[in-house]
């Protein structure tokens, strides 16, 4: 018996391990190393990259951050981080200790790694500059937000020659936010790009399924909703790591952007009124008293809605549960993080209020329209001129590209990675 619990130990180590390898087969050793485990390592090499760093000038809303609401994209990576690091603590926490996806729980290094690298695919100057590169990149696979972070961590960002940061196969698989190659989701010309990898990638998520049994990599990689052509399709499930970071992103987006809401005044009493949780969850969850929450959020104290703010924070992390795909062998692929339905509905209908309160808002398109056309126009000044536009380094790998297909991914690479006022700046001195 306790030979076969060893070798049954042995089997499941040697299986968790292959997740640690990183694509180009090397490890750097260094002296007295051994203090940082492969998920530490990442960790620091996503929030060291060049990407990460521009983060801080990306803005959520460019030109109405006001006061001490300055929300770059780097605010947001931080919240999902933490975040997803109380999702974990409430799993560890109110779950039986003999569940069996405990066996998978991730190193709170390797979640934050997953967390702050999936933003590394925003663009400079908020939605306009998202729409304007969706627009130069649709004819080629498009430009999505997810599908750029998972080529920047994979290929672009500098630590190998040839493997971008070289992460481990586990956190890499965790940057896979949806699962299925563009051209078998993506939809008629001229609709917005599905969720999905760049075809141009899928050297770096074949090599994630080589750990697979073929049947979990073939359903893995499956959409679960063909292109047809009239609709795009649509990806499957992530992993495991992947859904924790992505229902932390929904957290942040429902609650943390409410409160930027509330600040800037685009969201009222009125509206806030109506959307009222199930009664029984929100007595489970302690955020019962509509009416006070209410107070609390539009009233004058700073404090109180901060308070507030953490309180409803606190009702959707703690109401965490695990759901079980059925008909998948890896439990790395096997689990999926969700909420309770009472939990999941009511933060649906707080992201609808921010997104048609705060990101649709009429009074924005002025801003939206200037940060398009700046975008757009430097598309067509690098497409134009490259010589003049481009710095030394992506000057050189356009030149060595043969195609217009791979120059224009390699324009739109290098633009999307620029920070906001570098855009304005160099759009600035281009056009004079």
């Amino acid at each position: 018996m306790e030979a076969t619990m060893q070798s049954e130990m042995i089997v499941r180590y040697q299986s968790m391990a292959v997740w640690s390898q990183r694509r180009s087969g090397e490890e750097i050793s260094r002296a007295r190393g051994g203090y940082r485990n492969p998920y530490a390592r990442d960790r620091a090499r996503v929030l060291h990259c060049a990407g990460f760093r521009r983060l801080q000038g990306k803005y959520v809303l460019p030109g109405l951050d006001q006061g001490d609401l300055m929300r770059t994209r780097l605010t947001q990576a931080l919240e999902v981080a933490q975040l997803s690091r109380g999702l974990l603590r409430a799993l560890d926490a109110l779950h039986s200790p003999h569940a069996a996806w405990r066996e998978v729980m991730p190193d709170p290094n390797l979640i934050e790694a997953i967390a702050f690298a999936r933003f590394l695919g925003c663009t400079p100057m908020g939605k306009g500059g998202e729409i304007a590169l969706q627009s130069w990149t649709s004819d080629i696979g498009g430009y999505q937000t997810d599908a750029q972070a998972f080529r920047a961590v994979s290929a672009l960002e500098c630590y190998s020659e040839r493997h971008g940061l070289d992460l481990s196969r586990r956190v890499l698989l965790g940057c896979l936010a949806y699962p299925a190659a563009m051209s078998s989701v993506v939809g008629p010309h001229g609709t917005l790009p599905p969720g999905a990898f760049y075809d141009e990638d899928a050297g770096a998520a074949s090599w994630l399924m080589e750990c697979l049994s073929p049947a979990d990599a073939e359903r893995f990689l499956r959409p679960a909703l063909p292109a047809q052509s009239h609709h795009a399709g649509k990806a499957g499930t992530p992993s495991w790591d992947s859904s924790i970071v992505a229902l932390a992103s929904e957290i942040a987006h429902g609650v943390h952007e409410l409160e930027d809401g509330i600040v800037l005044g685009r969201i009222g009493p009125d509206d806030w009124r109506k959307l009222m949780p199930d009664r029984a969850w929100a007595n489970a969850v302690d955020v019962a008293d509509h009416t006070a929450v209410s107070e609390a959020l539009f009233g004058s104290s700073e404090l109180r809605r901060r308070r507030a703010i953490g309180a409803l924070v606190n009702a959707f992390v703690v109401s965490v549960e695990v759901d079980e795909m059925v008909g998948l062998d890896s439990p790395l692929l096997r689990y999926q993080a969700s909420l309770m339905p009472q939990a999941r509905l009511w933060l649906r209908q707080l992201s609808e209020l921010v997104n048609r309160k705060v990101f649709h808002a009429p009074e924005l398109a002025p801003t939206l329209s200037r940060s398009l056309a700046t975008v757009q126009a430097m598309l067509q000044a690098c497409w134009a001129d490259p010589e003049r536009c481009l710095p030394a380094e992506p000057l050189q790998r356009l030149r060595s590209l043969k195609t217009d297909r791979e120059q224009r991914r390699c324009i739109a690479d290098w633009l999307a990675g620029l920070p906001d006022f570098q855009c304005l700046r160099l759009n600035h001195h281009w056009q004079s």
